[in-house]
């Protein structure tokens, strides 16, 4: 990603990172790629990280990319990008109550389809676009690359939520799911202060109150004829 923007996020943000943690892109960002997404975090290590942008709904239907996973009768269903890295085939999130065979666990219950036989098992079984999301391409980060972009501020780092990946108004997803990062964040920057430090406040406080008062008489004192 290339660019940056002013500010930089708490350490608390790198310490999140996460398989299955939620990036929320900061506004402004300028990687055309990225900007106004939201990634959910598939995989992340000291080697490096891969997401999927999950509110990028496109026009493109299955059947154009992949006419072995058509699903029988209904709507066509169209794809996501994924991405700017280009992928052999396609990929693809499910929403169950237990893992399927074949998918890897991301968090919840959200899973990675891991295999083309899976997919095509979920599509001829007519599985609803609200539990099965397909994707073209994804996202990529060299080790410690994600780490630097989020210290300097490019993404809002936000725990797994399956409401949010399987958002059904995509469009507006990451205006929403901006604004909820931007009030946690503002949250966690009013941290409170201990009895302690409310007492050497109070003392703070009170003195300078008092050199107030004091100095304010002064000055009236100098004006009396």
């Amino acid at each position: 990603m290339q660019g940056s923007l002013p500010g930089q996020l708490r350490r608390p943000e790198l310490k999140q990172l996460a398989t299955g943690k939620l990036l929320v892109a900061a506004r402004g960002l300028p990687d055309p790629n990225f900007a106004e997404s939201i990634v959910l975090l598939a995989d992340f290590s000291s080697d490096g990280a891969m997401g999927i942008i999950v509110n990028r709904q496109t026009d493109t239907t299955l059947a154009r990319i992949a006419p072995g996973l058509t699903q029988p009768g209904g709507r066509p269903r169209v794809l996501f990008f994924g991405g700017p890295v280009q992928a052999p085939g396609v990929l693809a999130l499910v929403r169950a109550p237990r893992a399927p065979a074949d998918t890897r666990h991301i968090f919840g219950d959200v899973y990675l389809v891991n295999t083309r036989a899976a997919l095509e098992e979920m599509v001829g079984q007519g599985t609803e676009a609200a539990r099965l999301r397909i994707y073209v391409g994804y996202a990529g980060w060299a080790a410690d690359q994600l780490n630097a972009e989020t210290a300097r501020g490019a993404w809002h780092v936000l725990e797994g939520d399956g409401e949010v990946v399987f958002d059904r108004d995509p469009a507006t997803a990451w205006e929403r799911q901006v604004r909820r990062s931007e009030a946690l964040q503002a949250d966690r920057s009013t941290v409170p202060l201990s009895n302690a430090q409310c007492k050497m406040h109070d003392a703070q406080c009170t003195a300078l109150r008092e050199s107030g008062v004091a100095a304010t008489r002064t000055v009236a004192r100098s004006r009396e004829p």
